[in-house]
């Protein structure tokens, strides 16, 4: 007895067509793993959540299927994590939009005296700048509320980390007539 022909290749054909939906299958597990990591409370809404799973598993299983393989790699998974974590915050970050700057007690150029410690324990100055980037925040998220120019004989530039009143309050000024303090 013989199979009736082109049964074997239909055969090959459909072992191939169940091969490619089981790699289709394992490429949208890793990515919705991903997701997982990424949104850990699940946050993301369903139609956010698709459209992040089929873009990232559609590249990856386009570019295995091109080249040929029948599993994922270390490349393609470090792919599925770099892609999933950028759309997945691209996706929260909508959902939250950012905070609106805090409200500053003072502007630029106002008249401020600072805690310095030191001999001297407040110092006058002048606002130079407010809502600065703090330089020593590696995130790039952190603000200085002030960067002040102190007078001479400092004349330097300080940063003022936090907007209260213990480190920063209003120049206040006492005695324009001769004999006051």
């Amino acid at each position: 007895w013989a199979p009736p022909s082109g049964t074997a290749e239909r055969g090959a054909r459909h072992r191939a067509l169940m091969a490619g939906k089981s790699l289709r299958r394992r490429v949208e597990d890793a990515v919705a793993e991903a997701i997982a990591d990424h949104d850990p409370n699940q946050r993301l809404p369903g139609r956010d959540y698709e459209d992040v799973l089929y873009d990232v598993a559609d590249k990856v299983f386009s570019t295995i299927t091109e080249e040929n393989r029948d599993a994922l790699d270390d490349e393609d998974m470090a792919y599925i994590a770099r892609k999933t974590r950028k759309l997945v915050a691209a996706a929260l970050d909508a959902l939250d939009p950012p905070a609106p700057p805090p409200k500053l007690r003072y502007a630029m150029f106002d008249r401020v005296v600072c805690n310095v410690g030191g001999e001297r324990r407040w110092a006058p100055g002048t606002v130079m700048s407010v809502l600065e980037d703090d330089p020593d925040d590696v995130t790039g998220q952190a603000k200085l509320p002030y960067v002040v120019k102190m007078d001479p004989p400092n004349g330097r530039l300080i940063s003022v980390p936090k907007d209260v009143y213990d480190v920063c309050r209003s120049e206040v000024c006492f005695g324009q007539r001769a004999g006051a303090l």
